[in-house]
C-alpha cells in the first residue's frame, strides 16, 4: 500500500544520505543569493500579481491558493511592489524570513551547479505519477524529473494548480509530511471538501492509517 511504502522510505537509510546531499547543496547556493526578500501579497488575483512583479522587477515565487501569492526578489525591488499593490488594493504584505530567493531568477547563478547535483543522483521512473511544481502536470519518467528539479530553482511554484489538477482527477486524500499543518490548510483553502493528515515526526508516522 501507499501508508506502507512511505514507512519503508522514511526506515530507508540511503534516503537519508540522498537528504544530506541536497541538504549540502543548498548551503552553497545560498552564497549566490543577493540580499533577497519574499513576501506575501493576500487578495490579490494571480494576473494582477504578475502585472506588478513586471513593473517591480520582482517575480511570483509561489502560487500558493486563493488570495495567497508569494513574490521574490531584491529588497528595494520588493519594497517597491508591496507601494504598487497596495495603491491597487491588496489587503496585506506580509513579509517572510527565508534564507535565499528560491524559485526566482536570483537564483540562475546557482543553476550549474544544481544541475551537477542532480545529474550524480541516480533517479528511477515512478510508478505513481509526481505533479510537477513548475508545470503542475503529471510526470513519472527520469527525463521530466530531472527537468523538473532544474527548472524549479528559478521558476515559480505553481502550488495551487497541482493541487487542483489532482482534485479533478478524484483526489480527495492528502497527507503532508514535515513540521506544521500549513500545506493543509492550503489544501483546504483550494478544495475544501479534501481530507488531510499531517505527519510531523516518527510517532505520527507508525500510526498514520490508510483511508477506508
Amino acid at each position: 500500500t501507499l501508508i506502507q511504502t512511505i514507512k519503508d522510505i522514511w526506515m530507508n537509510e540511503n534516503i537519508y544520505i540522498s537528504l544530506i546531499s541536497v541538504k549540502r547543496l543548498q548551503f552553497n547556493i545560498l552564497e549566490h543569493s543577493l540580499v533577497p526578500k519574499h513576501i506575501i501579497l493576500t487578495k490579490k488575483e494571480e494576473d494582477a500579481v504578475q502585472e506588478i512583479c513586471k513593473e517591480s522587477n520582482t517575480q511570483a515565487a509561489n502560487i500558493n491558493s486563493p488570495g495567497q501569492i508569494v513574490i521574490s526578489g531584491l529588497k528595494s525591488d520588493i519594497d517597491n511592489a508591496v507601494k504598487i499593490a497596495s495603491d491597487r488594493g491588496a489587503k496585506r504584505a506580509i513579509p517572510l524570513k527565508v534564507s535565499g530567493a528560491f524559485h526566482s531568477y536570483l537564483m540562475s547563478s546557482a543553476l550549474s551547479e544544481m544541475n551537477e547535483a542532480i545529474k550524480n543522483v541516480t533517479f528511477n521512473n515512478s510508478s505513481i505519477p509526481l505533479i510537477a511544481n513548475c508545470s503542475s502536470k503529471p510526470m513519472s519518467n527520469v527525463s521530466e524529473i530531472r527537468e523538473e528539479l532544474s527548472e524549479q530553482l528559478c521558476g515559480c511554484v505553481y502550488w495551487q494548480r497541482g493541487i487542483e489538477h489532482m482534485a479533478n482527477e478524484g483526489i480527495t486524500t492528502f497527507y503532508e509530511f514535515g513540521p506544521g499543518k500549513v500545506l493543509s490548510g492550503m489544501v483546504k483553502r483550494i478544495s475544501e471538501n479534501s481530507i488531510t493528515h499531517s505527519v510531523s515526526d516518527y510517532e505520527s508516522l507508525i500510526n498514520l492509517q490508510p483511508e477506508n
